[in-house]
């Protein structure tokens, strides 16, 4: 019926339709991917300076427990210790507050477009 119109309509899914729209925006994969790349490495950076800071803080504790007799690399067991316990607890934190928030932006958005 519209294929003589002056005005011709193309007919798509909700599916193609979404697809389509986002393509308008790019490779979003790639821009996400640089982004999540660059959170990382700026993490992995202060992560380094926060522990090189608390064993420059510390030389007084860690002089303490060498003359309690600890050696070198107990002390450096103990550091890196508390480093991945405060990371994994950052980590588990960050984790369940992602989780949470992902969750609320999929029930803001299950209006638009159509689950696949």
């Amino acid at each position: 019926m519209f294929d003589n119109s002056p005005y011709p309509t193309r007919t798509e899914s909700e599916k193609e339709f979404g697809r389509s729209f986002l393509a308008f925006l790019g490779n979003v994969k790639l821009f996400l991917i640089t982004i999540c790349g660059a959170v990382t490495f700026t993490i992995l950076l202060v992560s380094a300076n926060a522990i090189a800071m608390a064993v420059r803080e510390r030389t007084r504790e860690m002089a303490i427990l060498r003359t309690l007799g600890y050696s070198p690399t107990e002390i450096l067991l103990l550091v890196m210790g508390e480093s991945v316990l405060i990371s994994m607890m950052g980590g588990v934190l960050g984790l369940a507050i992602g989780w949470t928030l992902s969750r609320g932006i999929e029930e803001v958005a299950a209006g638009f477009g159509s689950r696949a």
